[in-house]
């Protein structure tokens, strides 16, 4: 204490930008950054959350600088720190950042504030980063703030991951069910004419007559997929075939019918 530090065999009080940690100190001790040292200080007072001290022997807490926006202070520090992707801080001498909000992120760190959060993802609370919608779903609205909140594809369409509008299947696949992250090609002896369709149509009930396709290589390890319609010389369906109607050879090529 004061008084003890002013007895008759003490030279006088600790000197301020100093400690003495026993009324018996010889030679006082230079307060440490991160805290100040009035006249007569036993021990360095911290500077408050919110602010830093950084250098030695300072005298007062007016001494301690304010944190700045974009970074946070506890107790005692020394310097300021940069808040991390996730966290914010919008004002200054704050002791601790906070999160970024459900809905938002930011993934860069010693920001004032947090980004919303982009088409075909979606942003928990302190996010970092925007975090994709799954396979068969997408994000057509910004903020989402959880995986929930991305919508089902709908049979007849796909998506894939970070989706953002659903994708019609295009003529000659399929997807038979919601949620599906692609289309299917349309098998053999079925077709499909049109987009954004849950199944192919079977050939056998347009009521023509299959006819084989054959590769002019014999030796090739290509093998050519049942070809049904009006499918004479000349003529091959390939697999998965958005038509029924055959089509013609390349010039320099030819095919038998069977």
């Amino acid at each position: 204490s004061l008084s003890s530090q002013s007895s008759t065999v003490c030279s006088g009080p600790c000197p301020e930008g100093k400690y003495c940690i026993s009324s018996a100190t010889i030679i006082p001790t230079d307060c440490e950054a991160g805290g100040y040292c009035p006249a007569g200080s036993p021990a360095p007072r911290l500077c408050p959350s919110g602010t830093y001290g950084n250098r030695t022997a300072m005298v007062s807490e007016e001494q301690c600088l304010d944190c700045s926006a974009s970074t946070s202070c506890t107790r005692g520090s020394t310097s300021e720190t940069p808040c991390n992707p996730g966290r914010f801080s919008d004002k200054k001498r704050q002791g601790s950042c906070e999160a970024c909000a459900a809905g938002t992120f930011q993934d860069n760190e010693g920001q004032t504030g947090c980004k919303t959060c982009e088409l075909g993802g979606y942003c928990s609370q302190g996010a970092s980063l925007v975090r994709s919608c799954p396979e068969g779903t997408f994000g057509n609205v910004l903020g989402l703030e959880a995986r929930d909140d991305c919508q089902d594809c709908s049979a007849g369409t796909a998506c894939m991951l970070g989706s953002i509008e659903p994708r019609a299947c295009s003529a000659g696949t399929y997807s038979a069910s919601p949620k599906s992250a692609t289309c299917n090609p349309c098998k053999p002896a079925t077709f499909q004419e049109k987009s954004g369709q849950i199944a192919c149509d079977d050939v056998s009930h347009t009521g023509l007559e299959p006819q084989t396709s054959r590769p002019l290589d014999r030796s090739a390890t290509h093998t050519c997929e049942p070809c049904f319609g009006q499918c004479g010389a000349g003529f091959y369906c390939p697999r998965g075939s958005i038509s029924k109607t055959p089509i013609a050879c390349n010039p320099g090529s030819y095919v038998l019918p069977n």
